[in-house]
């Protein structure tokens, strides 16, 4: 389904299927492409970005393009290597960087490789075994003749094998189940999708116990000699990847992703999609960094009415604890994602029962004040800051797919994107700072939130959060009395005495004070 108007709003059909009129979830496309990135880079480059993070590119059936068809092509509603290659070189230009979410986890139901509607000359797996099944169950065959058989009619049809043995590939069972599609044989799927087949985990090379052969590993990563893998080949247009799959695997990528040298003499970063507690993927021979949903969680109960900045404190001191430093200041800092309701609703009071909120069904002023002092936190804490598109131009959503709407272009909401100029200039003014500084709790009170960055040289940089009614804060600092501070957002000064710095803080207000 194409939208007509940018400004649709996703089709949500499990929760407002007379508004949709379609019960297919996420086929719905606004045609935003590889090119409109490239036209729109000033704008980035403007805000203060120097990375963009893009969802799947793959050829894939759905919107969301995690249902990978073929890892080796561009979906043509996106664009092609030519627009990706004139992407990355303008990027570069910019002093921008590429990271691009490779998905080695599972693919499409409708992939190449699976194949369940048999819409592919290469035979693919469920196309394999359910006619091996189907012979076993009808004509009492045993397995092995089955196979034999299978492979005979299937060739006869045109159908060809592929050397990387794609029917070996999945896990799937003689047993008869159903979905939304019809009658199938039941196969492993993640999390209850039945459009998403993941791998078998044993046949990922780093995984012992893998007993069949099937080249899973060499396909993704090492290639055949003549052809690279398909990890490798992504590399090939300057691009960075990364997904959870099992830890063996990562530690074979690691080794062959860190022989690659960029354009600009730098090495690859690793990065992955984890939710939990990532500590087990920092040894040294996994991943550089994650993104940082406990972060983020730790946000919600420091901007949320309810929410308890103690409880806050605890979790990003935990997560200090368990990290090891290079890693800790490599995570990726996020506030909310593609999987999340959007920051300045939740942080407005806005509910994800609601399927499509308007402006009516949260306070948006609220979640703008509450979003500003989450952007300020983010460019003032270790980390890598990120912003989900559209949320410096003040876009709303609730769940998934809500959360997905379009960036609202000549609807921005220009003040929030002035804040977020401002604050991303201030990190990138004082790095030092901001970026590479000792960071430590100062208060963590009522509505206060408040910890110091110190850079090597002994400079101090104070981020103060006040997430309720005006109040003066007294915070303790290392400073010699009559050292003055700076807030950059505001040009307020203060100055220490007696190892104290006394703030005077508005409502829904936050400093990033420096050493003057």
């Amino acid at each position: 389904m194409q939208h007509r108007k940018w400004s649709d709003l996703p089709a949500n059909y499990s929760k407002t299927p007379a508004a949709d009129g379609d019960k297919w979830e996420c086929n719905d496309f606004f045609g935003g492409d590889i090119a409109g990135i490239t036209k729109k880079l000033d704008y980035l480059k403007g805000l203060g970005v120097t990375a963009i993070y893009v969802n799947p590119i793959y050829d894939a059936s759905s919107n969301h393009r995690y249902d990978a068809v073929d890892y080796g092509t561009i979906d043509p509603f996106l664009g092609n290597f030519k627009d990706l290659e004139k992407l990355s070189a303008e990027m570069q230009k910019r002093g921008m960087h590429l990271i691009m979410d490779g998905v080695y986890n599972h693919i499409g139901d409708d992939s190449i490789y699976f194949d369940r509607y048999g819409k592919y000359k290469t035979v693919g797996a469920y196309e394999y075994w359910s006619r091996i099944y189907d012979l076993m169950n009808d004509k009492h065959m045993t397995e092995a003749a089955a196979k034999v058989e299978a492979k005979k009619e299937l060739e006869a049809e045109g159908q060809v094998f592929s050397p990387w043995h794609w029917e070996n590939w999945f896990d799937i069972r003689n047993e008869k189940t159903q979905d939304m599609m019809g009658k199938k044989y039941a196969y492993h799927d993640w999390q209850g999708y039945d459009s998403l087949v993941p791998f078998k985990d044993a046949d990922y090379p780093g995984s012992e116990q893998g007993t069949v052969k099937s080249d899973l590993g060499d396909y993704l990563l090492y290639g055949n000699g003549k052809d690279k893998g398909v990890i490798m080949k992504w590399f090939d247009e300057g691009l960075d990847v990364a997904k959870e799959v099992p830890p063996g695997f990562w530690a074979n990528v690691r080794k062959e992703v860190k022989s690659i040298k960029t354009k600009d003499g730098s090495e690859p970063l690793l990065l992955g999609e984890i939710w939990q507690d990532g500590s087990q993927f920092f040894t040294g021979d996994t991943f550089d960094s994650v993104m940082n949903y406990k972060l983020s969680f730790a946000l919600g109960d420091l901007f949320l009415n309810k929410g308890d900045v103690k409880a806050a404190d605890y979790e990003l001191t935990v997560l200090r604890q368990n990290y090891p430093k290079e890693a800790f200041y490599d995570l990726m800092n996020i506030v909310d994602s593609h999987d999340t309701v959007r920051a300045i609703y939740k942080f407005g009071g806005g509910s994800d029962s609601v399927a499509q909120p308007t402006k009516k069904d949260f306070d948006y002023n609220l979640g703008k004040a509450r979003l500003k002092l989450a952007a300020t936190f983010l460019m003032g804490y270790p980390g890598m800051p990120t912003i989900y598109y559209g949320d410096e131009a003040g876009q709303y959503g609730s769940g998934d797919p809500d959360c997905r709407r379009t960036y609202p272009w000549g609807k921005e909401d220009k003040d929030l994107i002035a804040h977020y100029k401002k604050v991303i200039g201030v990190r990138n003014a004082h790095k030092d700072i901001f970026a590479r500084g000792d960071v430590n709790t100062l208060k963590a009170e009522g509505d206060i939130y408040a910890f110091s960055r110190k850079a090597d040289s002994g400079k101090l940089g104070i981020v103060a959060l006040n997430r309720g009614k005006a109040q003066q804060v007294i915070l303790p600092v290392s400073a010699a009395d009559g050292t003055t501070f700076t807030d950059e957002l505001t040009g307020t000064k203060a100055t220490a005495n007696g190892g104290q710095l006394t703030l005077a803080l508005g409502e829904n207000q936050g400093m990033m004070l420096v050493e003057d």
